[in-house]
């Protein structure tokens, strides 16, 4: 199986829409679209963790292709 590498974008924005907090990530040997995905979904989720003071996080994909 082919291995490729995945990129990372995500943008914390408060309720008034200013960047709060932004993150990139490159990640090699994945095996699929599924997986980059994924990995995608646990940095959302770990970058999430450290905004706990506030009342609601909204996780918004955004699809590029």
């Amino acid at each position: 199986m082919e291995q490729c590498r995945s990129g990372t974008g995500l943008v914390a924005r408060n309720s008034e829409g200013v960047v709060i907090a932004s993150k990139a990530v490159v990640h090699d040997n994945v095996g699929s679209a599924f997986a980059g995905e994924a990995l995608t979904c646990l940095e959302a989720v770990k970058m999430g963790g450290t905004f706990a003071r506030f009342q609601s996080i909204r996780f918004v994909h955004v699809k590029r292709f």
